[in-house]
């Protein structure tokens, strides 16, 4: 009998949060998210879909050119194994890039995950790596 059956994403994770044993299975496994990112030079919009040993994303990331350089759509999960933080989707300065479908595997179960969009800001006669406000996935 799953227990967790019928309940939300919110409900699922914050079970998995508070007792370890919950399958891999129910945590998480197959919510999709409209997400929406923006960072000093760059907007991504998207959907991410967190599953069961995997996160899928995939939208368009566009960035501005105010400032020099590329930028990146980073997700970070983190499960009962670690915290893997990686970057997803990467576009040129002054750029759109629209990609399909990419997917990241993780060992372990689910526990949290955050989407961030970091792009290079000016800084004088340089750049600095700045990232937005992240959104939590799952």
């Amino acid at each position: 009998m799953n227990l967790l059956k019928g309940l939300s994403v919110t409900a699922v994770a914050a079970a998995a949060a508070f007792a370890p044993t919950v399958p891999a299975s129910a945590s998480g496994a197959g919510s999709r998210q409209a997400v929406s990112l923006s960072s000093a030079d760059a907007t991504y919009s998207g959907s991410i879909v967190v599953g069961s040993g995997k996160v899928k994303a995939n939208g368009t990331i566009r960035d501005t050119g105010f400032h020099r350089g590329e930028s990146e759509l980073w997700i970070s999960v983190t499960t009962t194994e670690g915290t893997y933080n990686n970057p997803f989707a990467t576009v040129g300065n002054n750029k759109n890039y629209t990609f399909a479908t990419r997917e990241l595997t993780y060992p372990g179960t689910f526990l949290s995950g955050k989407a961030t969009l970091c792009s290079w800001k000016n800084s004088g006669s340089s750049s600095i790596w700045a990232c937005g406000s992240p959104k939590s996935i799952g």
